[in-house]
């Protein structure tokens, strides 16, 4: 059985809020100006603390598929899933 999020946690609580509104965000550094993923509260490469950042929606789509029957509950059934880079942030 799959794990349901943990939407209040400190490092990825306003990933979920977000996405709640339909939006798409992530860490983001403001001194190397590039995206961190996974959230954490500060930069691998420079220490620096990192913000939240909203990504624009336009990517590259690399792939997708329809998924007819889901295996967790906190999903609908009839879903579609794709593997996109995103134009601001592509490594991720």
């Amino acid at each position: 059985m799959m794990n349901t999020p943990q939407l209040d946690h400190p490092l990825t609580g306003p990933f979920w809020k977000a996405a709640a509104r339909q939006e798409l965000q992530v860490t983001w550094c403001g001194a190397c100006n590039h995206a961190v993923w996974y959230p954490r509260a500060n930069c691998p490469d420079c220490g620096d603390p990192l913000h939240w950042r909203a990504l624009s929606g336009e990517g590259l789509l690399a792939s997708w598929c329809e998924v007819a029957a889901g295996l967790n509950p906190n999903f609908p059934t009839a879903y579609t899933c794709a593997l996109v880079s995103p134009v601001e942030a592509p490594h991720i």
